[in-house]
């Protein structure tokens, strides 16, 4: 039995896009066939732009002080401020080592620390490209930038065979 949660385990993460395109898909061929096709959107449906030009983007984080992190999947980390539309010149974060050679590397999340107004800290999960591995990775922010020297890395969670 536990055998077979780790093969499983292991397969989701060698495959996370893979794994969320199936879920995806597997809720919307489930949502298909709930909504009726011919059914308008509701009348106070507002479809609204909120930022453009990003590459990538995965996914985002609001700070305390209501400042939004947009996060890529190739490494930069975007600072939108409140009621703005567009991006900081100066990204968050840049990160130089990661693993951008398949849809299944790169950046995937990033959570504040529950002390983040104190200590500024946050954490990625990402793929380095020197290791070729996932890891988990604190930084500590200094006001709308991070200095890569304050990355404390953790074991790699997964480590890939060339």
């Amino acid at each position: 039995m536990q055998s077979t949660l780790w093969r499983v385990l292991a397969f989701v993460a060698r495959h996370r896009y893979l794994t969320l395109f199936l879920l995806t898909f597997g809720a919307a061929v489930a949502a298909f066939f709930m909504i009726d096709i011919g059914e308008a959107a509701p009348p106070n449906f507002i479809n609204e732009i909120i930022v453009t030009n990003l590459t990538e983007p995965i996914t985002m984080q609001f700070l305390p002080d209501g400042r939004m992190l947009v996060v890529g999947h190739l490494g930069t980390i975007w600072v939108v401020q409140p009621g703005a539309t567009h991006i900081d010149p100066v990204p968050f974060l840049q990160l130089t080592n990661i693993s951008n050679n398949s849809s299944e590397n790169g950046v995937f999340s990033i959570t504040l620390d529950p002390n983040f107004t104190q200590n500024q800290q946050y954490y990625l999960f990402y793929t380095s490209a020197s290791p070729l591995a996932d890891r988990v990775s604190r930084f500590t922010a200094n006001g709308s930038t991070t200095n890569l020297n304050t990355e404390q890395r953790s074991e790699c969670a997964l480590r890939f065979r060339s």
